[in-house]
């Protein structure tokens, strides 16, 4: 962390961090160009070409689940939501996405390691093994 903090004071000597405070000023360095890009203690450059994300990596998981459904009313295999999702965000590692397919309320497991939004599949499949054994 260190070298990452002796960057920072040469790129904006005019502000004053130590190595401490330096994730702070970090986390609030968009008036200076400094984007979060979504991945833990991770920032960029807006010049480079970086935005900060606009969406939650959840809510982008169960859009991807949600779309690829109404299009092909099959499940969603999980290599399937990393793939779309790595294409609509900068930086985002594919544990991340398979933990909020599995984790996300809006998602149901369905086996084989696929995925379903949880209203549609339930509304689609009535009668299925899972849907019976859950209780409402």
């Amino acid at each position: 962390f260190r070298e990452v903090h002796r960057r920072f004071v040469e790129l904006f000597p005019e502000l004053q961090a130590n190595e401490r405070n330096l994730h702070a000023m970090l986390s609030g360095g968009e008036a200076h160009g400094i984007v979060w890009v979504g991945l833990n203690g991770t920032y960029a450059l807006r010049e480079w070409g970086y935005e900060r994300p606009t969406q939650r990596l959840f809510d982008l998981v169960a859009d991807v689940i949600d779309e690829t459904w109404m299009r092909t009313r099959r499940p969603v295999p999980l290599m399937t939501v990393i793939e779309q999702v790595s294409r609509r965000r900068q930086l985002v590692r594919p544990n991340s996405i398979a933990m909020a397919a599995h984790l996300g309320k809006r998602n149901r497991y369905i086996g084989g390691n696929s995925f379903a939004p949880a209203t549609r599949w339930a509304a689609d499949h009535p009668d299925s093994q899972l849907n019976l054994a859950l209780p409402d």
